[in-house]
């Protein structure tokens, strides 16, 4: 039995070892076969190469992976993917094993195929009915006719499995099985099959489409949430033996290869074997839930690195959500016994799913019907337009404008994080009402030609955002420009930029913390209105130190303060 602790890590290690074709290629020289081996690993591997070369491994696979293996590439999401299921038909008519090319020819994931693409006709040899080109074939007993597109490329192989259904079942059975296909109404085959299908996957930790859905949906509000982790009890399940042996591709590991800490200290916590092998199949059943819904099993590498990632930090989100409610007295839980005995790893997803989802309600609310909502998120400001595109990424990360500039974006992976994000997301959303009527402002100045790029010296027209026009604003608020009933105007001088910069900035060309520009900024944000908004002032200040910060303007020539940020400036040079 693995260690608990090291579960997911070992897993990864596991998969990675699989990730190999040579290992196939070893295995089958020796002459085992591969009927033992998890589906996954050897699903990837077989479809990284040419369907010849899989050919001649189909007869050491068992049964059953060759049935997964069909069931797998037939369906995308609740949908049948046949251009995708056409890699198996050129594997299986190409196979030299007369049993396997007859198992293929015989299987309900051929005949759908053939009722997808064909149109099958009885045919009769006295009254001959042929279609109006030449895009058809006859069986070898000339009672059944098969009519495809003049776009479908694989005839050949078509006929070759038909053939071997023919030559393997004689006449009669073979016609009574392709009549079947016939007879057969195709809206329930593909029914009964989506039902079986999911049936078969379901035993070795596979989702279908619908029941992603369900491992992917969050509560309705945090309300709901609480209620859930309060009444939460254990959950159990008998895992078969070939579930038991199943892994996940190595991509989808790749991230949890490291900073899983706070994971393996649960884990580490479980008491009994029983549990252990639960949460490990219940930690396959939800990556492969979130790969069904990104479809990244077939996309490849980069999808299931970037699912992986996602489920990785909504665990660790929804863990530590967990232990912030134990610290409040909200969850009893004591430290020597593990979260994991009660909770698994799909109520975590759900708990840091839910978390991140009612806020991103929330913002999706506040843009919906706004000129935000498209293209135009940048005039918001690059801070603002950075977050709404991190929060819908995948992962979905944060930028902080209350740490340094240089900070990389930041995972959602603790309730610290989150909240910062939380209040963030909220500013944003109060904020996007006073955004909206700076933009209309601003199209209407742009419109009547009030405003335009060659007016201002360090701004053209389609440069202008919330930004440059809020600290166009304050400047002409500091230089007292309010105080002379001037508060519509927009620009200033050079020499007032200087000055506005000048008074800004300490020796070391940092924003000054002293409490008169506080008492300035909050002011100018009190006459703007915008001291409604929760931790508005502590984004303004962000504004300043973002375009004025470390500004030596000393040795600038007046050219070149084309190029500084900050308020506009009036352009007086002489082209």
């Amino acid at each position: 039995m693995l260690n608990s602790r090291n579960m997911i890590s070992l897993m990864a290690i596991e998969s990675e070892a699989y990730a190999q074709f040579d290992m196939l290629e070893k295995y089958v020289q020796e002459g085992k076969d591969l009927s033992d081996l998890p589906i996954q690993p050897l699903y990837m591997m077989m479809r990284s190469r040419p369907y010849e070369e899989i050919a001649v491994f189909l007869s050491k696979c068992s049964p059953t992976q060759r049935k997964i293996f069909l069931d797998l590439d037939l369906w995308q999401r609740d949908d049948l993917d046949l251009d995708n299921f056409n890699f198996w038909l050129m594997a299986y008519s190409n196979c030299p094993d007369e049993k396997i090319r007859l198992e293929f020819a015989k299987s309900s994931e051929f005949s759908i195929y053939l009722k997808s693409k064909f149109n099958i006709w009885t045919f009769d040899i006295e009254d001959p009915q042929y279609p109006d080109h030449d895009n058809y074939f006859l069986t070898e007993d000339n009672l059944l006719l098969f009519e495809f597109g003049e776009d479908f490329d694989n005839v050949n192989e078509i006929k070759r499995v038909i053939l071997d259904l023919y030559s393997q079942e004689g006449v009669e059975k073979a016609y009574a099985i392709l009549f079947k296909i016939v007879s057969e109404n195709f809206l329930t085959m593909q029914e009964d099959e989506f039902r079986f299908k999911k049936e078969r996957l379901r035993d070795i930790g596979f989702v279908d489409y619908y029941d992603a859905l369900d491992l992917d949906s969050p509560f309705p509000n945090i309300d709901v949430l609480i209620n859930f982790i309060k009444k939460k009890s254990k959950t159990e399940a008998e895992i078969s033996n070939f579930g038991k042996n199943q892994i996940l591709p190595k991509s989808s590991l790749i991230s949890f290869k490291e900073k899983i800490g706070p994971l393996e200290d649960e884990l580490q916590k479980v008491k009994t074997e029983k549990r252990e092998e639960f949460l490990r199949f219940n930690f396959l059943r939800l990556v492969n839930g979130m790969m069904e819904l990104d479809s990244s099993l077939k996309e490849g590498s980069l999808a299931l690195l970037r699912t992986g990632s996602r489920t990785k930090n909504t665990l660790l989100l929804g863990l530590d959500y967990l232990k912030k409610l134990s610290l409040d007295g909200i969850l009893s839980v004591s430290e020597e016994n593990s979260l994991l005995e009660v909770f698994d790893f799909s109520d975590l997803y759900r708990i840091g799913n839910t978390l991140i989802k009612v806020e991103q309600k929330k913002l999706k609310k506040a843009l919906r019907d706004s000129p935000f909502e498209g293209d135009r998120d940048e005039f918001l400001g690059s801070i603002i337009s950075e977050n709404l595109h991190l929060s819908f990424e995948n992962p979905i990360k944060f930028k902080s404008p209350y740490l340094e500039m240089s900070t990389k974006p930041l995972e959602l992976v603790d309730v610290k994080t989150y909240e910062d994000w939380r209040e963030f997301i909220t500013l944003i959303s109060s904020l996007i009402p006073f955004g909206i009527k700076f933009f209309e402002i601003y199209q209407k100045l742009a419109k009547s030609g009030t405003i335009c790029s060659g007016y201002y010296l360090n701004y053209s027209v389609e440069d202008l955002t919330f930004e440059s026009l809020i600290l166009s604003a304050f400047a002409n608020f500091k230089l007292g420009f309010f105080e002379k009933e001037q508060e519509n105007k927009m620009g200033i001088t050079l020499e007032e930029y200087k000055a506005f910069v000048l008074d800004l900035l300490d020796e070391n060309l940092k924003i000054k913390k002293s409490d008169d520009l506080k008492k300035s900024i909050d002011d100018f944000i009190s006459a703007f209105g915008l001291n409604k908004i929760k931790n508005f002032h502590s984004l303004f200040v962000f504004y300043l130190k973002q375009e004025l910060e470390d500004a030596d303007l000393s040795g600038l020539a007046d050219e070149e303060f084309k190029h500084v940020g900050g308020p506009m400036i009036l352009n007086s040079l002489v082209e």
